[in-house]
């Protein structure tokens, strides 16, 4: 078996970035969303072949047009650290699952 070596393409540094905005040094925390729905591309494909599996698009949260977001540009902190959600965006996260949940009731409600 292959194994393919995935270098991070983004590194968050909470300590110094963070520092970076405070002094309008750095605008926003972010990368490329294309970048992001690359990387994850796979995972996703996988995940939709099975029929009772509902996916969850957290670029809803982190992400515009073009960027994902570690803190905004009116900076609103989403992530602690590379791979954790801020209390504000765990927020935003369990809104989402909440809005998601309902939709998925509402639809098997016309359904049945």
């Amino acid at each position: 078996m292959i194994f393919k070596i995935i270098k991070k393409i983004f590194i968050f540094k909470p300590q110094k970035q963070l520092y970076e905005i405070k002094k309008n040094i750095r605008k926003d925390i972010s990368i490329n969303r294309a970048s992001v729905e690359k990387r994850n591309k796979l995972a996703i494909e996988f995940i939709k072949k099975f029929k009772d599996i509902y996916l969850v698009d957290l670029k809803k949260v982190f992400c515009n047009e073009l960027k994902c977001y570690a803190v905004t540009p009116n900076k609103i902190i989403l992530k602690s650290d590379y791979d954790h959600p801020s209390l504000e965006g765990a927020k935003m996260i369990n809104n989402l699952i909440i809005t998601e949940i309902e939709k998925i009731e509402t639809k098997f409600k016309k359904d049945n």
